[in-house]
């Protein structure tokens, strides 16, 4: 009982000053890879390489001097028809079936977590205009894009039981993140070069919504319930640029560089809230914080080289791409107030101070290698390997730069985990068009945080760093219409 005891008094002495220490310095977001949504028949299909060789509905904002490969007026669709994630840290409560307790050890029910969504949206549409002539073909160019799309929800229920001692512990935590790409591109062939450029708008909208409580039962007499309640929405708006150029070497070689600008942001939103209870035998505290201002959710700078080789048949195309974020890419800047609602402690003065909160990324290098062979005129085989590094700062780095304080609620559920993967897909031409079917798949392992087990029920429980792992697979299809070739088919089937 001496231990509970102590545990509350120190509780209620953090409990006011907590609502503000979460908001001033946990991260915004959750980032993962900057992009985890390939878009266009081939290049998904070939794992995302396009750069050199493209000229589907991924050159808007991969290289827009594809564009002036497409030999007509094209629209282009590109979906995933379904999607499973899965997020998997197999000891993040315990590393063994008992834990230490406030009154000795106590028995836990479970020892990991896992996410597991299953979803389904479209990753692009696009419309192509030829203008020009066959020798010095120019292009204009809309396309909507979706590159990036997470969606988790970590649902954990517990018990941990002990002698004369109960404690329960409910947690749901949901992060979902869209990232939506306005482009409009100009391209032209020039000979053996093309060239082309995009300016990209994008939208990017968060949300994150933590609810945790937990209930300690000591006999048949005293009990504990602790309980927080966190939202936080952000939006931005952003302004980008996207230039490349593609170089036929020789015959069967080609090369292609592409540069991104990084974006500047044009207006966004934050906004939140979030409310903590605590209630003893004896007493309670309430109290309450909202967060209001600017979101940023940037992209970097992006350079891209990438090189086809290819025959009448056959293509083998690789691709380098380096993402180099600005210090504040994420960030949040507003206000806190912060309010108790009384309770047993009585009514305390609002407060009311700054927030600027950026959450740390670094530099990325990710390669894609695709395959295609064309065993007839109108079928085709593609294949692919990428890889999607991770932008994050890493579990270790977060925990050393906590060395002076407890890890916050947030920190505990990033996965900083660099992802490997690889694509199949079947390409058919039947008239007007040409569809692409396929699975996209990608597995990583990584570390993330967890409170230290067996320090688990103090005030100030340090993190700790434990292994986890991620899979994902799409199911896709794509599908691009030559409209002048339709329309040519509809003429000729007239009577």
């Amino acid at each position: 009982m001496g231990q509970i005891s102590r545990a509350t008094g120190i509780r209620r002495v953090l409990q006011g000053g907590l609502s503000v220490l979460v908001f001033a310095h946990a991260p915004p977001a959750m980032a993962d890879a900057w992009q985890n949504v390939f878009t266009g028949a081939r290049t998904t299909a070939m794992g995302g390489a396009g750069i050199a060789g493209g000229s589907d509905s991924a050159m808007p904002t991969l290289n827009p001097a594809g564009l002036a490969r497409v030999p007509g007026s094209i629209v282009s669709l590109s979906a995933s028809l379904y999607q499973l994630s899965l997020v998997t840290v197999p000891n993040y409560v315990a590393d063994t079936d008992t834990i230490a307790g406030p009154q000795g050890d106590l028995q836990v029910s479970q020892r990991g977590i896992q996410s597991r969504e299953f979803g389904a949206f479209p990753s692009g549409l696009a419309y192509f205009l030829h203008l020009g002539t066959t020798d010095r073909p120019m292009v204009l160019a809309a396309a909507l894009s979706v590159p990036r799309q997470v969606n988790r929800r970590v649902v954990q229920n517990l018990e941990f039981l002990g002698e004369n001692v109960a404690i329960r512990s409910n947690l749901t935590t949901v992060v979902q993140e869209t990232a939506y790409r306005l482009s409009a591109s100009w391209a032209m062939g020039l000979g053996d070069l093309k060239v082309g450029a995009s300016v990209v708008g994008a939208y990017t909208r968060l949300l994150r919504t933590h609810d945790q409580s937990d209930l300690t039962v000591l006999g048949t007499a005293r009990f504990i319930r602790e309980q927080t309640k966190s939202a936080r929405a952000i939006t931005s708006f952003d302004l980008g640029a996207v230039a490349g150029a593609q170089y036929d070497l020789m015959k069967g070689l080609r090369l292609g560089l592409s540069v991104r600008s990084p974006s500047l942001h044009l207006t966004g939103s934050v906004s939140g809230a979030e409310d903590l209870t605590y209630v003893d035998e004896g007493g309670s505290s309430v109290s309450a914080t909202q967060i209001e201002g600017d979101g940023v959710r940037g992209f970097p700078l992006r350079i891209g080289l990438g090189a086809e080789a290819y025959g009448d048949t056959w293509a083998v195309a690789l691709d380098v791409r380096l993402h180099v974020p600005r210090s504040s890419e994420y960030q949040m800047k507003g206000s806190l107030l912060t309010s108790s609602l009384g309770g047993d402690a009585g009514a305390a003065p609002d407060r009311m101070r700054d927030l600027q909160a950026i959450e740390a990324t670094h530099l990325t290098v990710d390669l894609s290698l695709g395959f295609e062979w064309w065993m007839d005129e109108d079928n085709s085989l593609r294949l692919g390997a990428f890889t999607q590094m991770t932008a994050q700062q890493s579990a270790e780095d977060l925990l050393a730069s906590r060395a002076q304080s407890r890890p916050f609620a947030e920190d505990y559920f990033r996965f900083p985990i660099n992802r490997f993967g690889g694509s199949l897909g079947w390409g058919s031409r039947v008239g007007p068009a040409d569809t692409t079917a396929g699975l996209n798949a990608a597995f990583g392992a990584g570390n993330t945080l967890r409170r230290a087990p067996e320090r688990r029920f103090e005030p100030r429980a340090p993190g700790q760093v434990t292994s986890a792992t991620s899979f994902e697979i799409q199911a896709f299809v794509s599908a691009a219409v030559d409209l002048s070739e339709a329309a040519a088919a509809v003429a000729g089937g007239t009577p």
